[in-house]
């Protein structure tokens, strides 16, 4: 099961996603810079994996575990480690990056462009978690384990999307000429069960004065 979220409803959904499956074994894994850590606080019922595993691992192990760039092979040693010393419980929900035997995994799958924005600001490396990204998900499709993924984008901006090709007639060029000041970011885009277009960012307190009908 898929579905888009916005940034600032996904504690609000993992709730409800937790109050549905009260009796399952549920884990919630994602890269760095997903919003884990922010959410385990808000939730006095859910276990953070890194508080758990780091005082079970010897100085040498934390130091591997732990050394950049992060690798796949860093990757598949934190989870041999994690699968060997963590257990899951059901209604206690384990937050993570290591994908462990459960009977639900909830993947929290970023948006480039959000997870590019978060990492800038705690200075993270955007390499590494967009790696660690994309052995998660991998590792989750393989598990054979029940999964939902959320794919997550930033709602803290208005943004405008046209899909399939963006053509001359529609008057799309005119209307981003006319907002062209106000513009955060143009690219062309994956869009979750969407085709390809144009992703405009558009600062929310212009878009009163913005007329967008084509």
């Amino acid at each position: 099961m898929k579905s888009i979220v916005k940034a600032s409803e996904l504690e609000k959904i993992l709730e409800n996603i937790f109050n549905e499956n009260k009796n399952k074994r549920i884990i919630v894994i994602g890269t760095t810079c997903s919003g884990k850590s922010t959410i385990v606080k808000k939730l006095a019922y859910a276990r953070d994996m890194d508080k758990e595993i780091f005082p079970l691992l010897s100085k040498e192990e934390i130091d591997y575990v732990c050394q950049e760039p992060w690798t796949r092979e860093i990757g598949e040693k934190m989870n041999q480690f994690v699968r060997e010393r963590i257990n899951t419980i059901p209604g206690k929900p384990l937050f993570g990056t290591v994908c462990v035997d459960a009977d639900l995994v909830v993947f929290l799958k970023l948006d480039k462009y959000l997870l590019e924005e978060r990492c800038d600001l705690r200075n993270v490396n955007i390499i590494n978690a967009v790696n660690m990204q994309d052995t998660i998900e991998n590792d989750v499709y393989q598990s054979n384990i029940e999964y939902i993924t959320l794919n997550i984008y930033d709602d803290s901006k208005f943004q405008i999307y046209t899909c399939g090709i963006i053509e001359e007639s529609l008057n799309c060029t005119k209307i981003l000429d006319n907002i062209s000041s106000y513009i955060i970011r143009k690219r062309v885009v994956d869009m979750p069960m969407e085709k390809d277009g144009l992703l405009v960012g558009v600062d929310r307190k212009w878009t009163e004065n913005i007329s967008l009908s084509v």
